[in-house]
């Protein structure tokens, strides 16, 4: 992938991911109890609408079928795997910032057993990206776990979101109509909590502990929902400071035709070797062969 792509994937997604972090921090109503002393606790009451791996989809008269979203993921060919850690502070006069402290980035093809899995951590940032400080990473280091185990790609989606600390049951879920009004986004608030929040909290000293909250988005697909992320977030106060951790794994497919399309298409500044445009072939050229 060209560096101007890899900008503007990796850019995207960052902001993608501080609206996320953004919507928790600020309008995350979740309050808890606070373990060290008397915090007042506020319920964040959210619809019963679970989105499982079988998804169910309601028909005429209130029947119901049963649909596998594996094949969902059957489709893909390849799936590219996103896992953040964030750390927002805020120093209770007005400052606030925001420090990806992990940024992994992989596309696995699990018919080839073959995996590009980079480091970001030290490349991406709120203000600035710097392609230099990319570096690689083993798959099993970054996710902790062999997708060579897998069998398939929904198999990968289990494992790694088991593996990182996502282990609640899909149907122990709320849809948050909060996240869903302002942000678009279909998302469900685990009502049980997942060891990813214990892992956030872990070695913490706070003295007022704020929200935790585990959640999942959904997207659709010829009928059938299916998760593409995962977010984890702990926000608590020490002294008059405030800190939130968050923790994402996200997921994006792609299948054949899609990769054939992106491969055949010519980008805006790519040119093409056989009649020279820039950015489109001349009739009949077809994109395949820019370079």
């Amino acid at each position: 992938m060209k560096t101007e792509h890899i900008k503007i994937l990796i850019f995207a997604i960052a902001i993608s991911f501080v609206m996320v972090v953004a919507f928790y921090i600020y309008f995350g109503e979740a309050k808890v109890e606070n373990e060290k002393g008397d915090a007042d606790v506020i319920e964040t009451v959210y619809k019963e609408t679970a989105v499982t791996d079988v998804e169910e989809i309601p028909e005429e008269e209130g029947a119901k079928e049963d649909v596998d979203c594996r094949a969902v993921y059957d489709s893909f060919s390849k799936l590219q795997i996103e896992k953040i850690y964030t750390e927002t502070v805020d120093d209770g006069n007005g400052n606030q910032t925001m420090q990806f402290q992990t940024y992994y980035l992989s596309d696995v093809d699990i018919a080839a057993m073959t995996d590009a899995t980079s480091d970001y951590t030290q490349a991406v940032g709120t203000e600035a990206f710097d392609s230099e400080k990319i570096s690689d990473i083993s798959f099993e280091e970054a996710f902790g776990f062999s997708y060579k185990s897998c069998k398939d790609l929904y198999e990968v989606l289990e494992t790694a979101r088991l593996t990182m600390g996502f282990d609640a049951e899909y149907e122990d879920a709320g849809l948050d109509d909060n996240k869903k009004n302002l942000l678009g986004e279909e998302s469900y608030v685990y009502e049980k909590d997942c060891s990813i929040l214990e892992q956030l909290l872990a070695n913490v000293d706070y003295d007022t502990l704020i929200q935790t909250k585990c959640a999942y988005s959904v997207a659709e697909m010829e009928g059938t929902k299916y998760p593409t992320s995962f977010t984890a977030v702990v926000q608590y106060v020490k002294g008059n400071v405030t800190y939130t951790k968050t923790a994402y794994l996200g997921f994006a497919g792609e299948n054949a035709d899609e990769l054939l399309e992106e491969e055949n298409t010519c980008k805006s500044n790519d040119v093409c070797g056989a009649c020279g445009e820039t950015g489109e072939c001349s009739q009949g050229c077809g994109g395949s062969c820019c370079k």
